[in-house]
């Protein structure tokens, strides 16, 4: 709940009460995919090492279903991946048109 409700809420509430506006760059969506790219590497490699994660209901051998190509297959975890990229773009995009609008109403 912590990392995936609390945090990237408040993370947008902290651009919205204390970052300029209009300071996004075109480019920087790509920039933003380096941290899921390396989590993702990081998963693999810990993986690799005999590294297991813990959940609610005992341990398994990947942090995410969608990450596990012993249940899902190799195509299944690429194509996650892929569609993963593509909303991430999107919305990066979304964020960085909204930062350009907002930049625009201070002037």
């Amino acid at each position: 709940m912590l990392v995936h409700v609390i945090s990237p809420t408040l993370v947008i509430l902290d651009y919205f009460v204390f970052d300029c506006k209009g300071k996004f760059k075109w480019f920087y969506p790509f920039f933003w995919l380096f941290i899921p790219f390396f989590y993702v590497i990081y998963v693999y490699i810990y993986h690799l090492y005999g590294g297991r994660f813990f959940a609610i209901g005992g341990s398994r051998d990947f942090a995410y279903v969608f990450l596990d190509y012993n249940q899902i297959g190799y195509i299944g975890v690429a194509k996650f991946l892929i569609a993963m990229t593509i909303f991430i773009l999107a919305i990066s995009y979304l964020l960085v048109l909204i930062d350009k609008k907002l930049g625009n109403l201070k002037k």
